[in-house]
């Protein structure tokens, strides 16, 4: 269903001779558990459910078939939409554009990225190379911080 819907969309902008012009984004707000882990369900720190899809297409700006592994938030939407419309994101954003990495230019890739739901998991945190860990748990049992977590799961691994 969702692919026929955006299908529609993407004929309409090729009918209306717009579809080089726009900026395409596809993109939820959590991925799903599918019976993975013998959970249906959304609200878990399983990488399933916390990692959400993220499709960008602009035929013609952005290099096509291109497929990265970085840590991204649906904190960067904002700001990466207001980079690519030529305004200033609000300020207090957390997130980041993520336009130099869709164009193809080398960035520093993110150490980490947190996670809320809104069971009793929490927050979690995942890093390149762990899924994730709950992180209100580690915080509450020692104090960390989220950068002393991080350090500490790198030598883990």
């Amino acid at each position: 269903m969702v692919d026929a819907e955006i299908g529609r969309i993407l004929k309409a902008l090729d009918d209306s001779r717009q579809r080089d012009n726009t900026l395409v984004i596809f993109t939820g707000d959590h991925g799903e558990g599918l019976g993975h882990h013998r959970m249906v369900r959304k609200s878990t720190g399983y990488d399933e459910a916390a990692k959400v899809p993220l499709l960008i297409s602009w035929p013609g700006e952005l290099p096509k078939n291109k497929v990265d592994n970085y840590l991204v938030s649906g904190l960067d939407m904002m700001p990466t939409i207001c980079d690519f419309a030529g305004i200033k994101a609000p300020s207090g954003m957390k997130g980041k554009s993520l336009r130099t990495i869709l164009e193809g230019q080398t960035v520093n890739k993110s150490d980490f990225i947190a996670l809320e739901m809104s069971s009793n998991l929490g927050q979690m945190i995942r890093t390149d190379s762990v899924v994730s860990l709950p992180l209100k748990q580690l915080r509450n049992s020692d104090n960390l911080s989220v950068k002393e977590i991080v350090r500490r799961i790198a030598e883990l691994v």
